[in-house]
């Protein structure tokens, strides 16, 4: 993944030709904004409604809204846009209301104020309030990194993206956890087309350094008597009702009852995976998406959650495709389409195998 370019800074927030994406910044639902966006690709201008393209909604609609679901709600009950003020970025959190987060810049009497909003008025401590000029993309991220909870002390708050990261991969470090993690935060702005593609360089840093640390600290306590133990290594080790394959996967994955071979347990995963197994599927999906016993390869992992999803029990929590949206994060638009190619043309070729 190319590095975002840190020095890049907008000619201005205020644009007299606005591009689509500054439009659609104007929008203060999340779920709106979305739709939007998608209709602006399929049909144009045209195609918005009034309901989807205004900036507000009355009290009514919006309760009428948010009775399909509560995560529609995340951002309508943001402040509204004052005269003169733009907002620059917007993080959105998957959470059950789908929280906001609005980054706003405002020109006061030839100076640019800055202000982080959300839903519920909370007053943010910012490192920078005002300049002369836009930031440049790396200023932008100081400011997101550096901002202060005020009912958090800097040392327990890490800024307004990485801080949710750690709130949820603290509550389950398990490489699944992790990367539920990830797919809990979206970063996006009308104004630095970068700054999506930062974040997500960051979070692979973030995933691979957390990884390192779990396995650590898994290989330190794992109770060799316990063989229970041996599948609790995430989702991804979880046994396959303790059949063969799975205690196999399981002791190579930890070197108790077996020498340590994380590659013989990826073998055993494959042929599982090669089988039709759900799990087999999964179990290659966090190798790849964590770089172990094979090489780290995103569009890898994404076609085997993707794959794993399509076994999915109807009524049960299709835990791998959310493991598709968390890395769907971290990939271009052209990785996703080629892991989707990759997962469509092998499962094609797993059902011509029995005919």
């Amino acid at each position: 993944m190319k590095a975002a370019d840190l020095s890049y800074r907008p000619a201005t927030y205020w644009p007299s030709a606005p591009t689509v994406e500054q439009l659609l910044s104007r929008i203060k639902g999340q779920a709106r904004r979305d739709q939007a966006r998608a209709i602006m690709e399929s049909e144009g201008f045209s195609g918005l409604s009034t309901f989807i393209a205004q900036q507000s909604l009355s009290e009514d609609d919006r309760a009428r809204w948010g009775s399909i679901h509560p995560s529609l709600m995340g951002g309508e009950y943001l402040p509204g846009l004052e005269d003169n003020q733009v907002e620059i970025a917007r993080i959105s959190l998957k959470s059950t209301t789908g929280d906001q987060i609005s980054v706003r810049a405002t020109r006061v009497e030839g100076a640019i104020h800055y202000s982080v909003m959300d839903e519920y008025e909370t007053e943010y401590i910012l490192p920078n309030s005002e300049t002369m000029e836009p930031l440049t993309l790396g200023e932008l991220v100081a400011l997101l990194d550096e901002t202060n909870h005020p009912d958090e002390g800097q040392e327990n708050f890490d800024g307004l993206v990485k801080s949710h990261w750690n709130f949820v991969g603290n509550e389950d470090a398990r490489p699944y956890g992790l990367l539920n993690a990830i797919g809990f935060v979206r970063v996006e702005s009308g104004f630095y087309p970068g700054l999506s593609a930062h974040y997500a360089q960051e979070a692979h840093k973030w995933l691979t350094n957390r990884i390192a640390a779990y396995d650590a600290d898994y290989y330190e306590t794992i109770d060799s008597d316990d063989l229970a133990a041996v599948f609790r290594r995430g989702d991804a080790y979880t046994s396959l009702d303790n059949d063969f394959g799975a205690q196999l996967i399981g002791l190579y994955m930890t070197g108790k009852g077996a020498p340590l071979d994380i590659g013989q347990a990826v073998f055993w995963a494959q042929q599982a995976a090669d089988a039709g197994h759900s799990l087999g599927q999964t179990l290659l999906g966090f190798a790849f998406a964590a770089g172990n016993g094979v090489p780290q390869d995103y569009v890898e992992a994404y076609k085997w959650f993707n794959l794993a999803s399509q076994r999915c029990p109807q009524g049960q929590t299709n835990e791998d495709a959310e493991r598709c949206d968390a890395l769907a994060r971290l990939m271009t638009a052209a990785q996703v389409v080629e892991a989707e190619r990759r997962a469509q043309e092998w499962q094609t070729t797993f059902e011509n195998r029995g005919r």
